[in-house]
């Protein structure tokens, strides 16, 4: 015959049992419940600090440089004088990596270190390259710059021409929504020539630049 201590513990067992199994059912549900989803943070182009075109415009010191000249034979090389420069130019972002632009080119004192007279050199520059931020407010670029080079000597009416390549690295830091700095360092090889009274002279310039501007985001 049970008792009411028998009934009790009965009760209680089954009371444990009952919410063991509640609990267990809701730990289930939880388990198949999918999570949410993480928030998709857009990263497009259109508003990335550094902007889908720009323009800009540098001044561009050529500290060091040196030249070499082939004819008949005959070779001759030294350094380069002081050179500044002016360039402006115009990029496109193709992507949030990648950009193309061009950039003219245009340098002053264009003469041999001992050189009295000084000519000028017009180079007419495609560039291509990638920009990454590594700031709030702050990109880093690379690009190379081919193109065409025209050197305009002090005498004479034969300008050497031809062939030009650079590589830059350097950075933009925007003030604003619009406006930004830039700041960078080359180095560009020139492969010119000419042709005078049926002699053939080979030119090959190479300068150390700085580049130093401002720009406007478009």
């Amino acid at each position: 015959m049970k008792t009411y201590r028998d009934l009790g513990l009965a009760r209680a067992c089954r009371g444990v049992v009952l919410t063991f199994c509640l609990l267990a059912g809701g730990a289930r549900a939880l388990a198949q419940t999918p999570e949410a989803p993480a928030p998709v943070v857009s990263s497009g182009l259109p508003t990335a600090p550094i902007g889908r075109m720009r323009l800009s415009f540098s001044i561009v010191p050529a500290p060091l440089g040196t030249f070499e000249t082939k004819a008949g034979g005959v070779n001759l090389s030294g350094d380069m004088a002081f050179a500044f420069g002016l360039r402006p130019a115009f990029d496109y972002s193709i992507n949030e990596y990648f950009f193309v632009g061009v950039s003219p080119q245009f340098l002053l004192n264009v003469k041999g270190e001992d050189a009295d007279d000084a000519g000028k050199e017009l180079d007419l520059l495609v560039r291509v390259g990638g920009h990454a931020p590594v700031a709030d407010k702050l990109h880093l670029y690379g690009y190379l710059a081919p193109g065409y080079s025209i050197i305009y000597p002090p005498t004479g009416s034969d300008d050497p021409a031809g062939f030009v390549l650079g590589i830059t690295a350097g950075a933009i830091y925007s003030f604003s929504d619009k406006l930004f700095a830039v700041a960078d360092i080359g180095y560009q090889l020139g492969f010119q020539e000419v042709t005078v009274l049926g002699a053939d002279f080979d030119y090959r310039l190479r300068y150390l630049l700085i580049g130093l501007g401002v720009g406007m985001k478009l």
